[in-house]
């Protein structure tokens, strides 16, 4: 048989590249790559010890630096305005308070979160962008205090409160009940015409927290009611079921004993307002009222810190008061004092 038929397989290496080889071109092209590489790891080396050295950032401060303070804004619509809002960073309990408004406001609109800290009246712009004619804003301060704001877009008036005693739906648990979306019956304290802010705030809880009649929204009957009572200076919000006793137990009851029976049993939320300001605009404009007595959250806890820090000159003062008093109060020396001394003592 034949030489066999089937051609040699080619070298692996061709004899150019053998003679680059020799002319010394492919060993600097292999050092220049391993060259280029010792660079990059040993970068990469470095850059995971120090990110091993380096201390772990606190998580509080990576949010604070991360992102200002923001809130959730909510409008009302038609003759009635109602909004609210809560920022970033604060306790479930008030960032749950938002969620509670919005549940007794069925004709309000929500919107993105804003970001803001100083000037709230580009709220004014977002109740204007959706045709909202009042706004609720519920801003955070320091993580731990809790302001609302009631405005009438845009041209005003607005009040600023110091909400206090938050309990939300969730946290009270009560037994009332009621349908969601109905319109509620508005009871203000008799003390609400006492005074003329107390006048204007009335006037803007009632815009705000009443929900218009015949809203889209809304249902035509009410089984609701919130109360607004005044104590302390500070204004008192509930919120109750209307319960007709009298359709309850029209079964059990004869016809000859029926009465009417209404009771009131709470739902919740509640919270406290402490009226700080009434501006005449929408988020500003001139003061019409102003509690100078109202001592806010961060003065409280300004005025501590400069009594722990006094605690040395507290100490330096009384022990100066006891040096003086001793100075003022010597006793004389007594003629009798060496009468009972022996002779080496004198």
């Amino acid at each position: 048989m034949g030489p066999s038929s089937k051609k040699s397989k080619a070298p692996s290496h061709s004899f150019e590249a053998d003679a680059l080889k020799q002319a010394g071109f492919g060993s600097e092209s292999e050092s220049e790559s391993e060259a280029e590489a010792v660079p990059v790891q040993e970068k990469k080396r470095k850059r995971s010890k120090k990110a091993a050295a380096a201390p772990a950032e606190p998580a509080r401060r990576r949010r604070a630096r991360g992102g200002r303070v923001r809130a959730a804004a909510a409008c009302a619509t038609s003759t009635s305005s109602a909004c609210s809002s809560s920022a970033a960073g604060h306790a479930a309990a008030r960032r749950h308070l938002l969620e509670d408004l919005k549940k007794l406001l069925p004709h309000h609109k929500s919107d993105a979160k804003l970001d803001t800290k100083n000037d709230p009246r580009q709220l004014n712009e977002i109740c204007e962008l959706k045709s909202c004619n009042g706004c609720v804003y519920l801003e955070a301060r320091k993580r731990s205090d809790l302001y609302m704001w009631v405005s009438r877009a845009p041209k005003g008036p607005s009040a600023k409160f110091l909400v206090q005693n938050v309990h939300t739906m969730d946290e009270l648990r009560l037994t009332g009940n009621c349908g969601l979306g109905t319109r509620a019956l508005l009871c203000f304290d008799g003390a609400f015409d006492a005074q003329p802010h107390w006048s204007a705030v009335r006037d803007l809880l009632a815009v705000t927290f009443g929900t218009p009649r015949g809203h889209p929204k809304s249902k035509p009957f009410f089984d609701r009611a919130m109360a607004f009572s005044i104590a302390d200076g500070k204004v008192w919000v509930r919120h109750y079921q209307i319960v007709d006793d009298a359709v309850d137990d029209a079964d059990a009851v004869p016809p000859s004993q029926k009465r009417d029976a209404t009771s009131l049993v709470e739902i919740g939320p509640r919270f406290v307002l402490a009226p700080i300001r009434v501006f005449s605009g929408s988020f500003g404009g001139s003061t019409l009222y102003h509690d100078a007595s109202l001592v806010l959250p961060n003065e409280e806890r300004a005025r501590e810190k400069r009594q722990l820090g006094s605690k040395y000159e507290k100490r330096k003062e009384a022990q100066e008061t006891r040096r003086e008093h001793l100075d003022a109060n010597q006793q004389p020396v007594s003629d009798l004092a060496s009468t009972f001394r022996d002779d080496d003592e004198i």
